[in-house]
């Protein structure tokens, strides 16, 4: 997942990183210092592509930092087709904003 990738290595914060359907390859060592604080996880129950067991068990390191949330999408598969989904993304969003955006 190269998102978790380049926050990883980055030397200053972000508002938030939003990952979907993905895991941690081999190749990246989370920094014991990185800041993963504003960062949601969301996957798909149904995902046959990158299964939730294998990715959270790649996610380890991550999910043990704090700030890092969660998201399990019932029913959904690796796609980005679930009105569930676009509401996670759209509210964890707009509680980091400091304008009220609609969709």
């Amino acid at each position: 997942m190269v998102s978790i990738h380049v926050k990883n290595s980055l030397k200053y914060p972000l508002g938030g990183l939003i990952t979907i359907g993905g895991f941690k390859s081999d190749y990246t060592e989370i920094k014991e210092d990185a800041d993963f604080s504003n960062t949601l996880i969301i996957h798909g129950t149904e995902d046959e592509t990158v299964k939730w067991d294998f990715a959270k068990k790649s996610l380890e390191p991550i999910l043990k930092k704090d700030g890092v949330q969660v998201c399990l999408i019932e029913g959904m598969g690796h796609n980005l087709y679930s009105s569930e989904l676009r509401k996670k993304v759209h509210d964890f969003i707009r509680e980091r904003c400091k304008y009220n955006a609609t969709l």
